[in-house]
C-alpha cells in the first residue's frame, strides 16, 4: 500500500459519495460496507479473504450483541480494532449508536473502535476516559477533503494510514498517533483560544514581551495580522512541523477578525492617523 494509491481510492470514494447524493441514491448499510468502506480498508492493507485478519459480525461469548467488523493482529485471539457500520448518511452522533461500540469495547477489553457510514470516521479509544465522549478523539470525513470545509485529501491519507492501517495497528503506533493527536488538540485549542476575539489576551501578551510603548498591538491590529498570516505561507504559520496546527488556529482567528473589521469600519466616524497603527508593520 503506497501513499499515492491511497490518495486515489480516496479521491474514488469521494466521487461515488458525491454521485449518490447527487442522484439521491439511499445506500443501505450493506451497500455502503461493500462500495464504500471494504475498498477503503483493502487499501489499508486489510484482505477480507483473510479469516484470521478480518472477520465480520464478531461475536464475543460474553457479549450477546456482534459487531460488524473486527480486526486483528498475530494474535488472532483478540481484536485490534473493533468497527459499526452504518448505512452512508446516518447520524453517527446518536447515542444509542455510540453506546453500542463502546459498552462492546469495555465489555471484551478493546482499546480502539471505529463507527462509520463510509464517509464519516469517528475514532474511539477506551482507554481515554469513562464517558463515551471522552473516548471519542478523532472525527475524519471523506467528502469534504480538499475543500474549504476539509483538510487535504493528502493529510486525510495520511491519518487514515496511521489509525487503521494493519501495520499500525499491528505494531501500536497508533498509540502513537493518538498520543500525538491529544497534544496538538490542546496546542490547537490554546491558540483558538489565545486568537479569538477580542485578542485581548495575546495583545497584552505581545505589549508585555516588546516592551515598547511605541509600538500600539492593539485587537484590532491583531485581527489584521491573523487574517494576512493565515493567507500567506511565509508567514509564522510556515514551519513543517506546525504549519497545519498553527495554520488552522490562525484561520480561525482570522474569521473572527474580519467580522471585527467590518465591525470597526461601521462604527468609525473618522479615520485615524497613520501613527495609531504603528504595530501593522512591526507584526507583518
Amino acid at each position: 500500500m503506497s501513499r499515492e494509491s491511497l490518495i486515489e481510492a480516496l479521491r474514488k470514494l469521494k466521487d461515488q459519495i458525491l454521485r449518490g447524493e447527487s442522484n439521491s441514491i439511499r445506500l443501505s448499510e450493506q451497500d455502503t460496507r461493500q462500495g464504500l468502506i471494504n475498498p477503503l480498508f483493502g487499501e489499508l492493507g486489510w484482505d477480507f479473504s483473510d479469516f484470521t485478519a478480518v472477520r465480520a459480525e464478531f461475536r464475543d461469548p460474553r457479549y450477546n450483541e456482534p459487531a460488524d467488523y473486527a480486526f486483528f493482529g498475530k494474535d488472532a485471539g483478540k481484536p485490534l480494532l473493533l468497527a459499526e457500520a452504518k448505512a452512508l448518511g446516518t447520524d453517527l452522533n446518536n447515542a444509542k449508536i455510540i453506546k453500542q461500540l463502546c459498552t462492546y469495547l469495555g465489555e471484551i477489553g478493546v482499546q480502539w473502535g471505529l463507527l462509520t457510514d463510509g464517509n464519516k470516521y469517528i475514532m474511539y479509544n477506551a482507554n481515554a476516559g469513562a464517558s463515551f465522549e471522552d473516548q471519542k478523539f478523532l472525527t475524519m470525513q471523506i467528502k469534504t477533503a480538499d475543500t474549504d470545509d476539509g483538510i487535504p485529501m493528502a493529510e486525510l491519507a495520511s491519518k487514515l494510514q496511521s489509525l487503521l492501517s494493519r501495520g499500525c495497528l499491528e505494531d501500536d503506533r497508533i498509540q502513537k498517533f493518538y498520543e500525538s493527536h491529544v497534544i496538538d488538540s490542546h496546542i490547537e485549542d490554546a491558540l483558538l483560544s489565545l486568537l479569538s476575539e477580542p485578542f485581548d489576551t495575546l495583545a497584552a501578551a505581545i505589549r508585555k514581551e516588546l516592551k515598547e510603548e511605541r509600538v500600539k498591538v492593539t485587537s484590532l491590529v491583531l485581527a489584521r495580522w491573523s487574517e494576512k498570516a493565515a493567507k500567506s505561507p511565509a508567514s509564522v504559520a510556515s514551519e513543517k512541523a506546525a504549519n497545519s496546527l498553527v495554520r488552522r488556529a490562525l484561520q480561525g482567528a482570522a474569521r473572527h477578525g474580519a467580522r471585527k473589521r467590518q465591525e470597526s469600519r461601521r462604527s468609525e466616524r473618522y479615520r485615524k492617523p497613520r501613527s495609531a497603527y504603528f504595530a501593522d508593520t512591526e507584526l507583518a
